[in-house]
């Protein structure tokens, strides 16, 4: 996400009175979502929701993402670029801090972390490939040098990024790292009450530097896949805090259980075409057959027979509050299904062709959004094959190069994060065949070694044009994320500028404490 954004008004629906009511449980909160991780690992998950919610308790992270999108102190307390081309970072850590296993917070355990998260395989472990060496100026300072201009660090080391910074200790036993927690945050893992997989449980840190932050005595998180069992976990008192979801927000903001319902804009809704060269399906590797796959769908009538009244269309990655947005693109493909047949024809393709679709369902609503494609695309000849699977699997199948698309639910962001994330040959297992487009990657280049302003603004416009001229992706519709809150908590605080709930701001009603 753009770290320059206007925030969006928060939506706060109440839902009246009724069953119910009763406070949150005195010093515990329990907050449900839709799917676990595999790992408790924090270079070895997703971002967003509901990865981050499984490591935020007990991880720190160097800069944080406020409610409205600002950038502010968290382990960090300053950083900046010290060139003019964007190809040094330094970062100030917080004196006087610790992690829960004793080991002081210092830069030469950042520089530690930072460089096992480079070579640790992790999901996002190529983010680290421009680092090529890290400075330790002082005890609480340190310098990465970047081999190439790169302007996005400080969004990176955010809590919705790649910023949660693991002990030593943690590094020197990686396997450890999978089940138990290694960092300088508010609480700490309880095996004794965690099931994994289903129920992750959280005590207070009793060394946390910032004890303001512990609003609970302990933090469980539960993981329940069936969203209308989410909202009745609410309803009933077995959940304080849930994630919800288009097909039940409308159930829990017309029911008569006390709970409110918040939402902001977090998803865009696409398909992605992973083998943009065509090296495993050539049509794909024509830019008029992606075109022509954007022609094809009614994105209004896909956005509100899946999403309902939570769902705008969209074809880009960012919504209207964002920097780089830009309108004119967003009108570059109407529904015309006509226009997506001669394409194809143009290209070679008058009969069609099979598209393989990888659909994985870590938001819940995947395989719907799916199901709903497939009718637009045999009316222009293309036939997806649908290959449902579990997150691992999915992640193992794009590493070994085996489908040609994937259905996906990403999180909202500026043209250069999804460039350096997915667009880039060393961008990981979002472009598996490694494949680039030369426009795109010098205006990506240009950004990244320009200051913060206007002219980096306009960047960013071209960015997404090109994006979307050449069909790199098939968006539908953006998506709220919807978070339903029982009566006698407070604190989710969230906007179109950070649209991911922050469970260290969430409180007891009655506790006043920021």
């Amino acid at each position: 996400m753009a770290a320059a954004v206007a925030a969006a008004s928060l939506v706060l629906a109440g839902c009246g009175s009724g069953g119910g009511s009763a406070a949150a449980t005195d010093g515990e909160l329990t907050v449900a979502v839709p799917s676990a991780v595999s790992s408790l690992n924090p270079i070895k998950i997703g971002t967003g929701i509901p990865d981050q919610f499984f490591v935020q308790p007990a991880y720190d992270s160097l800069i944080v993402r406020s409610s409205d999108g600002t950038l502010v102190p968290g382990l960090a307390t300053e950083w900046a670029y010290t060139d003019a081309t964007n190809r040094t970072f330094q970062l100030t850590l917080r004196e006087g801090v610790a992690f829960s296993d004793g080991t002081p917070l210092d830069a030469a355990a950042v520089k530690q972390w930072m460089e096992y998260f480079k070579g640790g395989n992790g999901l996002f472990s190529s983010r680290f490939a421009n680092v090529t060496s890290i400075d330790v100026d002082g005890p609480q300072r340190l310098t990465m040098h970047l081999a190439a201009s790169d302007a996005a660090w400080p969004e990176s080391l955010t809590q919705d990024r790649y910023g949660y910074v693991i002990s030593p200790k943690g590094i020197a036993n990686p396997d450890a790292l999978g089940t138990a927690s290694f960092g300088a945050g508010p609480y700490v893992l309880d095996p004794a009450a965690t099931v994994s997989g289903s129920v992750y449980s959280y005590t207070r840190n009793p060394s946390y530097w910032n004890p303001e932050q512990q609003h609970w005595d302990r933090l469980t998180i539960k993981v329940v896949p069936d969203a209308a069992a989410r909202l009745s976990a609410v309803q009933s008192g077995q959940a304080d805090v849930a994630v919800g979801d288009a097909t039940t927000a409308s159930t829990a903001q017309t029911g008569r259980s006390a709970i409110d319902v918040v939402t902001a804009p977090y998803l865009w809704n696409s398909l992605i075409l992973l083998d943009r060269g065509g090296a495993l399906q050539p049509a794909l590797g024509d830019a008029r057959v992606r075109q022509a796959l954007n022609f094809a769908v009614d994105r209004t009538a896909v956005a509100k027979a899946v999403f309902r009244d939570f769902g705008d269309p969209n074809v880009s990655m960012l919504t209207p509050e964002m920097t780089g947005f830009a309108q004119a693109t967003e009108d570059r493909y109407s529904y015309d299904p006509a226009k997506a047949k001669a394409l194809l024809a143009e290209a070679g393709y008058p009969n069609g062709f099979t598209l393989d679709v990888i659909v994985s369902n870590r938001n819940g609503l995947e395989s719907t959004f799916a199901q709903s494609l497939t009718s637009y695309y045999d009316a222009i000849g293309v036939k997806l094959t649908l290959h449902q699977m579990e997150r691992g699997a999915a992640v193992q199948a794009l590493r070994n190069k085996q489908y040609p698309a994937m259905v996906f639910f990403g999180q909202v962001e500026a043209p250069n994060l999804l460039t350096q994330e997915q667009l880039q040959a060393s961008s990981g297992v979002l472009n598996p065949w490694e494949t680039t487009d030369a426009p795109l990657q010098d205006l990506y280049a240009r950004f990244q070694a320009t200051p913060a302003g206007p002219e980096q603004t306009a960047l960013q416009e071209q960015m997404q044009a090109r994006i979307v001229d050449q069909g790199l992706y098939v968006p539908i519709s953006t998506l709220q994320a919807v978070y339903f809150v029982r009566e006698g908590v407070t604190g989710v605080e969230v906007s179109g500028g950070e649209p991911i709930m922050n469970l260290y701001t969430l409180r007891p009603a009655a506790d006043t404490t920021d």
